[in-house]
């Protein structure tokens, strides 16, 4: 009886050293994790706008919001109050239809406000996108419709490993979608020669961007001897092209356009 305890006196440091090894192992309770510092992170935003299959003018539009990090490293999108609040997309729609009878334009406006669904990890490589459909009104009677979009993104919280944005109001840049009808056979100077006034609007309103100078220059070139209806295409056409308000004075047109190629050609 002695000697077993002799024995495990012995033994008891060597155990209480194992004891303490194996709670030594197990890691530390993990403790709250320090706040995020603020950031000022300024992704770049864009807005896209695309037009349904099929010959315009548009009937609807396709809105396209993306977000992409402003240097190599990746940006989470999150909700800023957490997961239970949703952010929100908030779009200003406006139209401007063209007829192509005359100087004149009719526009209207919506407002949209659609949940934002453009969270997760951003990348250089693969940035978060987020559409929406707005429908416009029905395109009956009028040759070209140009559509401008723009608007923010409400509630979102931008993060990265070493900090994040808090809550946060994105403001998106404006963009534009011109929507034409397509255009009879035959080029401009042709419809000009005939008199068509659909085939010279949709001729000189679906050029080309490079084309402008050429197409200003045939429609006020053929403003004196113009007459009737191909005049007030060609007044609807200009109004297209430049937005300028001057009305059916062929002069003024004129002067304008002398001043507006000078400058242009510097």
């Amino acid at each position: 009886m002695f000697r077993r305890t002799r024995q495990a006196l012995a033994l008891a440091p060597l155990l209480a050293g194992l004891a303490g090894g194996c709670a030594g192992s197990e890691p530390a309770p993990a403790g709250p994790q320090p706040p995020l510092a603020p950031l000022a992170l300024a992704p770049r935003l864009e807005l896209l706008l695309e037009a349904p299959p099929g010959p315009g003018p548009a009937r609807a539009v396709k809105v396209t919001v993306r977000i992409t990090p402003s240097d190599d490293l990746p940006l989470d999108v999150l909700p800023a109050g957490g997961a239970a609040d949703s952010p929100l997309l908030e779009l200003t729609v406006h139209w401007e239809d063209f007829r192509g009878d005359g100087p004149q334009s009719s526009g209207r406006s919506t407002q949209v406000l659609v949940p934002f669904a453009g969270l997760g990890t951003a990348t250089l490589q693969a940035p978060l996108a987020a559409t929406a459909d707005v429908a416009l009104a029905p395109a009956t009677g009028i040759l070209a419709r140009r559509v401008q979009v723009e608007g923010r993104i409400i509630g979102v919280d931008l993060v990265r490993p070493d900090g994040h944005s808090g809550g946060r109001l994105l403001a998106l840049p404006r963009a534009e979608l011109a929507s034409v009808a397509p255009a009879p056979p035959g080029l401009l100077d042709e419809h000009l020669q005939s008199g068509l006034p659909d085939g010279i609007f949709l001729a000189a309103a679906g050029a080309p961007p490079e084309w402008r100078t050429l197409v200003l220059d045939r429609l006020i070139g053929a403003l004196p001897s113009s007459r009737g209806p191909a005049r007030e295409a060609i007044f609807a056409s200009l109004l297209w092209l430049t937005g300028q308000t001057l009305g059916r004075d062929e002069n003024r047109w004129s002067a304008w356009w002398s001043e507006e190629r000078h400058r242009v050609a510097r």
